[in-house]
């Protein structure tokens, strides 16, 4: 595979990697432009690509941050307008679960100063409670100052891709994104020799990882209880 493929196979799978719509709506548009697809399995319109069901994995974040940390109430959402539905499937599964939430809008800017954003969380979090990231550029691009921030703060971090825990965030819950981009990667190469975006359904991964930092677990004093430890892919020590 080339490394042109791949390069371009990076900027379909962030483009294209965005929530599918509830059952029986119509397909929604993707991150960034206004095109839109026919069906999961038959996109037309000359685009195809890979999505992901962000509202629902924001939905088993929040179930997972209640198993690992079943002492906390109350969980702080950073959100801004494009992750409306992130924000909200996040919201209902934790007053499903008992715990309040609070929301705190992101700057789109990922360069903005985030000493304002910590500030505004902890005290929408009554402390420093955990905070559910959305998954989004922003966050990806800013990932190691948050984390850096996160962890001056004593704010656990629940991340949606590995490489934010990486950067020192405490857990996350979904894709491979370097799966995605091989994936991506893929149909470019399928599309330069001569197949059409439109014959290529719409790729929707079905495997998912939750991954944890064991040494932001300990800067945080979270003991990892043993039936939690057990459901665990990757322990980063």
């Amino acid at each position: 595979m080339s490394a042109v493929a791949v390069a371009l196979g990076q900027r379909l799978a962030v483009a294209l990697a965005q929530p599918l719509p509830p059952p029986g709506g119509p397909p929604s548009g993707f991150e960034g432009g206004p095109s839109r697809v026919q069906s999961i399995s038959h996109p037309g319109a000359n685009l195809t690509g890979i999505f992901v069901r962000q509202p629902e994995l924001a939905k088993k974040r929040v179930e997972l941050t209640h198993d690992a940390l079943p002492g906390v109430r109350r969980l702080v959402l950073w959100q801004t307008v494009n992750f409306r539905e992130q924000v909200d499937a996040a919201a209902s599964a934790a007053h499903a679960l008992g715990m309040e939430t609070a929301e705190v809008e992101m700057n789109s800017n990922a360069r903005q100063s985030l000493v304002p954003l910590f500030d505004l969380t902890i005290s929408a979090g009554l402390g420093p409670s955990p905070v559910i990231l959305p998954s989004s550029s922003e966050v990806r691009t800013a990932r190691r100052e948050i984390c850096r921030m996160g962890l001056e703060r004593g704010v656990t971090l629940i991340a949606s891709e590995r490489e934010i825990v990486e950067a020192g965030a405490f857990m996350s819950y979904g894709i491979r994104v370097d799966n995605a981009y091989r994936e991506a990667a893929d149909y470019i190469d399928r599309i330069a020799q001569g197949t059409k975006p439109s014959d290529l359904p719409v790729l929707q991964p079905v495997k998912f990882e939750l991954v944890v930092n064991a040494r932001t677990a300990k800067a945080l004093n979270i003991a990892l209880q043993p039936n939690f430890l057990a459901r665990i892919d990757d322990l980063i020590e």
